[in-house]
């Protein structure tokens, strides 16, 4: 018996509560046509009435007759959700019913397990032995009673598919082609839908959809359990089990269809172990290729490195092998996987998305670089030329994975409108990322230039003064501003800022601010410190309290402080008691002249050490103008006046001129053609960190202050001090020092001096 009118009446209102853009005619028809008995439409009816969001739920309960009216709604609304499996998630046909809900074939043949006789696991029945043992389909595969030979290459395997009655293997089936009717190439058949037939890529992109989370569009989703929405597999985070191998309890992205959670460290230890067919080493395979079985590092070597085929000439990713056994590409090997980028149409191994590396690392760069609006950032579109992912994308993506200074960059440009030095400023300036972020964007032109050296000591002095009491603060703000600061920025203007400089002005500052803090505990004031408790905190401390004598003259000449006497430190230059000596100093530049085992700059470096006594904090900011060619002589333009190099020497550094720049290759593009500097450093457009330099020089042997001291010796016995000052830029003071230092008068120099005149 059908279902009184009044019934549908009802049931047609109910669902107008729901849908008020539906008319009632239309809602009549899909109910009429469920053909209801009348015990049939009460329970749906009274469903409707417990539950208010049946219609919008997506939950797989309730009477058959709500998922047939949940399909037929669908069509028509978008606001209807059908009903998904209560284990996979998945909006499918919905056959058997469990505990808590509907779920599809292969979920509840999933749920039915039973143990297995072979192996043991507890597993979906594939076939029953006589005696009505349970077979796993995996132990259905390994029992050679059901293989067959195959057709073409005639070796026994598991059957995959048959082809006018003849059984193939694994390896020699292939799929039919036919033409895509989205990108029209000849592909296999992954689909087929109203339109035609569609390849995997293209199944995939019509799939592709914004992540429920984030955002971002990808055909990779899962259902979130939780809330029925589709998430990327970023946002997608696994439930936490116990893991039913280690036994703890953590995220389990695998086994939960089959009642055995695993973690990911557990998953990896099942993974099988084969015999790699690329280095030949038993590990966990990654990918099997027409060459074979192959590993993780081979996978990434085999993506990276490409090559012209063998058969086509083509530069691609080679995976096969010829009769010759030479490599060739995938089309060549009829590896009938997908190559080609969606995007750029670029034959390469994809990384993400049906995408090749270099179109994934513009996206993730674009995403990095733009704001909470999807938008890229006007200010920090500079960057891209810089970052270099259309060489080396694969770098690019590891330094988008583990970089922290790019981390700091996309959390500046998702939380500000403008990047600044003074917002860099408020995080810690001793850490490296920041130190290396701020060179970037100065390098890029997003920031404008600054002696960083001094520039960044106004925050660090604010920092300091956060934590000091007013009076303190008074007194150090005025002195580190007006007198310490104008004295580095005056030298600054005469010769290039070094972290001496910072390291000098920083060490005035804290000694200040410790002896006022000692005048606090001592319960005395600038103005009532004697000359003996002066010389206490100079006895209670290390040599550096000396360094208290600038303040001290600042304060009495502003009439702040009496006039407290502490003894002048001096430059400490002393007689040099570590001089090399001479027949080790020939035998070390001997080697950086000869030894092609060094590497080229420290053979430079040390050469310049040895022979000119030069510093690294020299050696290191030397450009390629400083070398100039006449004729066959090679210069060498240390200060004022070119130096001619011995022609061994000036052999090596014109092959470090031509040579590319040494260490390993940033990801930061260097816009300039050839880079200037000799001695590069990892930061974009700076030098070498001569303290590296330094400790490179000394594993070789060779120690910069005993390699100097004897250069220097040399050069101040056979050259008078004008000359020394003249070509290795060095104070006249010092090259006079070092001519008395080996008894040295200017008589033969004035006397020449003389004739010339």
């Amino acid at each position: 018996m059908t279902a009184p009118a009044e019934v549908v009446d009802e049931l047609v209102e109910l669902l107008r509560n729901v849908l008020p853009e539906a008319d009632s005619a239309t809602l009549s028809a899909h109910v009429v046509n469920l053909r209801l008995r009348r015990p049939a439409a009460g329970e749906l009816l009274g469903y409707l009435k417990d539950f208010s969001d049946a219609l919008t739920s997506g939950h797989s309960g309730g009477p058959a007759a709500r998922l047939r009216l949940l399909d037929a709604l669908a069509a028509d609304y978008p606001s209807v959700q059908r009903a998904r499996c209560v284990r996979c998630g998945r909006v499918q046909t919905l056959r058997h019913r469990l505990d808590d809900g509907r779920a599809c074939v292969t979920c509840y043949s999933r749920q039915h397990v039973e143990t297995c006789v072979r192996c043991g696991d507890l597993r979906e029945v594939a076939w029953r032995q006589a005696d009505g043992g349970a077979v796993c389909p995996k132990c259905k595969r390994r029992d050679t009673s059901f293989w067959q030979q195959c057709c073409v290459c005639g070796k026994s395997a598991p059957v995959v598919s048959r082809r006018d009655g003849q059984p193939f293997c694994q390896n020699c089936w292939s799929a039919p082609l036919h033409t895509c009717t989205d990108c029209g190439r000849d592909r296999p058949v992954c689909s087929y839908t109203e339109r035609g037939p569609l390849c995997k890529g293209c199944y995939h992109r019509e799939r592709a959809a914004e992540c429920g989370e984030c955002g971002r569009v990808t055909a990779n989703r899962r259902r979130d359990r939780t809330s029925g929405a589709l998430v990327c597999e970023r946002c997608w985070n696994p439930p936490v089990l116990t893991c039913v191998d280690c036994g703890q309890q953590r995220p389990c992205p695998r086994g939960l269809r089959t009642g055995e959670p695993r973690c990911g460290s557990c998953c990896s230890r099942r993974r099988p172990r084969r015999t790699c067919a690329r280095c030949g080493k038993v590990q966990h395979i990654h990918s099997r290729l027409p060459l074979g079985d192959v590993c993780s590092p081979c996978h990434t070597k085999i993506r990276r490195n490409t090559a012209p085929c063998a058969q086509c000439t083509a530069v691609r990713p080679l995976i096969g092998t010829d009769a010759a056994d030479r490599a060739i590409c995938g089309p060549c090997a009829g590896d009938a996987r997908e190559w080609n980028c969606r995007r750029c149409d670029r034959f390469d191994a994809l990384f993400s998305d049906g995408l090749c590396p270099r179109c994934v690392a513009h996206d993730r760069v674009h995403r990095l670089l733009s704001g909470p609006d999807g938008h890229l950032r006007p200010q920090l579109t500079p960057l891209l030329e810089l970052l270099d992912a259309e060489s080396d994308p694969y770098q690019i993506l590891l330094w988008l994975y583990r970089s922290d200074w790019g981390s700091l960059l996309g959390r500046l440009a998702t939380d500000h409108e403008e990047i600044t030095h003074g917002l860099l400023d408020t995080f810690p300036s001793h850490r490296k990322h920041v130190q290396y972020l701020r060179q970037v964007l100065v390098t890029a032109g997003v920031l404008p230039t600054r002696d960083e050296h001094l520039d960044s000591i106004p925050a660090w002095l604010d920092t300091l003064l956060a934590a000091q009491p007013p009076h303190i603060i008074t007194l150090i703000r005025p002195y580190a501003s007006w007198s310490v600061l104008r004295r580095a920025r005056g030298l600054s203007m005469r010769r290039a800022s070094t972290p001496s400089v910072r390291k000098y002005a920083r060490s005035r500052i804290l000694i200040a601010v410790r002896f006022l803090n000692w005048l606090d505990e001592q319960h005395l004031t600038l103005t009532t410190v004697t000359q003996a408790h002066v010389d206490a905190w100079l006895d209670a401390g290390t040599h550096t309290h000396h360094r208290l004598r600038d303040f001290l003259r600042w304060a009495h000449s502003r009439r702040l402080a009496p006039e407290l006497h502490i003894p002048w430190l001096g430059s400490g230059r002393s007689e040099p008691g570590d001089i090399l000596d001479d027949q080790e100093r020939w035998q070390l530049l001997r080697r950086c002249l000869t030894d092609e085992d060094i590497p080229l700059h420290q053979r430079v470096a040390g050469a310049l050490v040895l022979l000119y006594g030069q510093r690294p904090q020299r050696i290191v900011t030397l450009t390629r103008s400083h070398i100039s060619t006449r004729g066959e002589r090679t210069y060498l333009t240390l200060d004022r006046h070119p130096v001619l190099l011995p022609p061994p020497l000036a052999a090596i550094v014109q092959r470090l001129v031509a040579a590319e720049p040494f260490g390993r290759r940033p990801i930061i593009r260097d816009l300039a053609p050839v880079s200037e500097l000799l001695f590069p450093g990892a930061r974009p457009g700076a030098c070498m960190d001569y303290g590296r330099l330094t400790h490179q020089l000394n594993t070789l042997g060779i120690r910069v202050i005993p390699a100097r001291n004897s250069a220097l010796c040399a050069l101040a016995d056979d050259l008078p001090a004008p000359v020394v000052a003249d070509l290795l830029g060095v104070h006249i003071n010092t090259a006079v020092r070092w001519g008395k230092l080996v008894k040295r008068d200017w008589t033969a120099y004035l006397a020449a001096r003389t004739d010339s005149g």
